[in-house]
């Protein structure tokens, strides 16, 4: 991680900090951008931003000029509110050094605050803490800068001013001078650049301390974080904030140190007018196999934390939050950015916003055309809820370096509503919207009755007004003055003629053709027929009367069958009727007189076909037939006849029954009794013309019975075995037919195996 504020330009080229891009729902779209890159195509860097009641925006960073022969030259803009350059600031030590800005703000006369550092090594300095102000027109006011004794590496990195005009700048000087290294620098300044107090923090271990980010309440109590190191407890750097009086004097101070006792940074910090604090940063996690994790935490104003939020990407790598903002609700928002090599990218622009208990409310990133390194430092939020935000993109692919990327989300809003009757919804009514006294567009509502206007500004005025044949609505019109927040405007219908409208469906689908008669108080006073849809409509039905609904349809039957509306005093939409094909059966049981016939094959004939079988009980039955269509009944089995033949239903109109008796065809003796094949080369042989019951054995030459089977069919097939189940061996052998009156049938048969 970085402790030193331009140890990245030196050191980590490619690693880019802190990142700020937002995260947005619907309610926010992009209002502008404006990028800017230095003459030389070199490092440019915003790195604060601020805006004022009008809604102008400041942003500081710094700009690469060696093609005037300079180093790096803090860079300080003012933009109108839609994005346009007001004026250009810039700073040039008188050595050409490396001069960074850091840290911007503004009070309510539009004065501008800066800090940053700049390089002084012509007086045998290091880096000195520069702070400016400047007047609303860009025009230097004072500047105040600050060496420490030893001629080190000093920052200033935040900065703040109260109601009063006092400024309020955090940093961090090197003391080495003391035996200690970085230690956190805080100072108060009056409105004339006169210093009225200044506090430091040296850790126990005199380790690397940086001071990050500033912030003070109405009360002029001061809030700053940063960074501590505490080797000394077995911990790297952990994260620390602190609560000064409006004298300096420590209220409270917090730190945390993450569970693996890892490098933790705290890089900004933010006050609410309750006093609750907020301070984002970055906690590293390798215990849990992640990387850096952007670190968000609510105190309250003692010092005590509320929730913690923390957010790792995808693929456990760099993740920082580096800009804190907080709105009048409470809201929070974090810019920060995480690393998404999973996605062929590098670093991303990343924005949340929380709500005032922690919970997400919206994120989303911005990644450049060339998947460079894009990187948010700074965000602010004006109080229509407008978020702004500024940092780097990366565009090598432009032959450019690093550019400075400022952003301005505008805040909109959704009015929408729902139209009813009090009961229905409303569809097809036209609402128009007005926007500061001209017409701006116009929706339907939807079968729902709902309609939405999406996307309006905040802060604008609107008349919502509805429109539709026939009604009247309360109110006439919703008026919205400086719109804040998503509207609901509903609105109640009042019908002067009335329809009666609905749906006929068969099976869940559109039934066409259906005549739908309208009775008026007992009279027949219209007729319409559905279409393609299954839809009907009765309108302008005077108020009042009492309405019957009828349909009707050839074959068909329909659930209700009628509906009554008595005294109409409102639209009917769901008047709705299911309709039924007449439907019926035939059904019935073939039996032999004394028992059922199993297994009879009964087919149904006529304007339509299907078959079936008979049960063990000799029941058969064919449902659902269409009403008026004829029907022949025809049942059938091998070695039976049946009486009747068939049986025909013509124009069937009701559920019908028919029996049948089965007999079967059996020859009256043996003579024509036969075993074929024969000789048999194969696995079966066939005894047919058979008579009732009959008993076939089958001798070896020997006379030893092999087979005994009994049949009561005109045919038995017999698999060339013997009682055992196994297979005969080759032979002659004598069969022998038995009937139940005792004739028999000889012969002789050859198995051939």
């Amino acid at each position: 991680m970085r402790r030193n504020y331009f140890k990245c330009l030196f050191v980590f080229i490619g690693l880019l900090f802190f990142l700020s891009n937002l995260v947005f729902g619907d309610s926010v779209v992009v209002d502008w951008t404006s990028t800017y890159n230095s003459p030389n195509n070199s490092w440019d860097e915003g790195r604060g931003i601020a805006v004022d009641s009008a809604g102008n925006v400041y942003v500081i960073g710094y700009e690469y000029r060696d093609d005037l022969g300079q180093s790096f030259n803090i860079w300080t803009r003012k933009y109108d509110s839609n994005g346009f350059e007001i004026w250009t600031s810039t700073y040039n030590s008188p050595n050409n050094g490396d001069d960074v800005g850091y840290g911007i703000a503004v009070d309510s006369s539009g004065n501008v605050y800066v800090t940053g550092a700049e390089g002084r090594n012509d007086l045998g300095q290091g880096w000195n803490i520069w702070t400016r102000k400047y007047d609303t027109n860009g025009f230097e006011i004072w500047t105040s800068t600050y060496n420490s004794p030893n001629n080190g590496s000093d920052f200033g990195h935040g900065i703040a001013v109260d109601n009063a005009g006092n400024v309020y700048v955090i940093g961090d000087e090197y003391r080495d001078d003391l035996g200690q290294r970085n230690n956190i620098w805080t100072r108060k300044y009056d409105s004339n650049g006169f210093e009225i107090w200044t506090s430091t923090y040296n850790s126990p271990n005199n380790g690397d301390e940086y001071g990050k980010g500033i912030a003070v309440d109405s009360s002029g109590n001061v809030y700053v974080i940063g960074t501590e190191n505490r080797s000394d407890l077995g911990q790297s750097w952990n994260i620390w904030t602190r609560k000064y009086d409006s004298n300096g004097f420590e209220i409270w101070t917090s730190t945390y140190n993450s569970p693996n006792s890892s490098e933790d940074d705290g890089e900004d910090i933010a006050v609410d007018n309750m006093g609750n604090v907020y301070v984002t940063g970055t906690e590293l996690r390798s215990d849990l196999g992640q990387g850096w994790n952007i670190w968000t935490r609510k105190y309250d104003s003692n010092g005590y934390e509320i929730w913690t939020s923390t957010y790792n990407s995808p693929n456990n790598s760099f993740d920082c939050g580096n800009g804190i903002a907080v709105d009048s609700a409470g809201n929070v928002y974090v810019i920060g950015y995480e690393d998404r090599g999973d996605l062929g990218q590098y670093y991303n622009i990343w924005t949340s916003k929380y709500d005032t208990n922690g919970n997400e409310i919206w994120t989303r990133t911005y990644n450049s055309p060339n998947n460079g390194d894009d990187v948010g430092y700074g965000i602010a939020v004006d109080s229509s809820g407008n978020v702004y935000v500024t940092g780097i993109e990366n565009r090598s692919d432009l032959g450019q370096d690093i550019n400075i990327w400022t952003r301005k989300y505008k805040v909109v809003y959704n009015i929408s509503g729902t139209i009813t009757d009090g009961v229905n919804p409303i569809p097809d009514v036209t609402v128009s919207i007005i926007k500061d006294g001209t017409p701006l567009i116009s929706t339907t509502s939807d079968t729902s009755g709902n309609y939405s206007f999406y996307d309006l500004d905040a802060g604008s005025n609107y008349v919502v007004k509805p429109i539709k044949n026939h009604w009247t609505f309360i109110p006439v019109e919703w008026t919205y003055t400086n719109l804040s927040k998503d509207e609901e405007a509903n609105y109640l219908g009042n019908l002067n003629t009335c329809f009666i409208t609905g749906n006929i469906t068969e099976d869940g689908n559109p039934l066409e053709g259906v005549i739908v008669s309208l009775i008026k108080d007992g009279t027949n006073n219209d007729t319409t027929t559905t279409n393609s849809s299954g839809e009907y409509v009765f309108s302008d039905l005077i108020a009042g009367s009492t309405y019957v609904i009828e349909p009707s349809k050839e074959h068909y039957s329909f659930i209700p069958v009628k509906r009554t509306y008595s005294d109409l005093s409102s639209n009917v939409y769901n008047a709705d009727f299911v309709g039924r094909l007449k439907i019926w059966s035939i059904s019935g049981t073939i039996t032999d007189m004394t028992k059922p016939i199993y297994k009879v094959t009964v087919s149904l004939s006529g304007d339509s076909t299907a078959s079936t079988i008979t049960d063990k009980n000799g029941n058969y039955s064919f449902n659902n037939l269409s009403d008026g269509v004829t029907y022949i009944i025809t049942p059938s089995k091998k070695h039976y006849k049946f009486t009747p033949e068939n049986a025909t239903f013509p124009d069937l109109d009701g559920n019908e029954t028919q029996d049948f008796i089965g007999e079967k065809t059996w020859h009256k003796n043996l003579d024509n009794s036969t075993a074929y094949p024969n000789p048999c080369k194969g696995d079966s042989v066939k005894f047919n013309n058979l008579t009732i019951n009959c008993t076939i054995r089958v001798y070896s030459i020997r006379g030893e019975l092999v087979f005994e089977a009994k049949s009561d069919l005109p045919e038995y097939e017999w698999q060339v075995i013997n009682d055992n189940n196994k297979k005969i061996v080759s032979g002659v052998y004598i069969f022998v037919i038995t009937n139940e009156n005792g004739e028999q049938k000889k012969g002789k048969i050859a198995v051939i195996r």
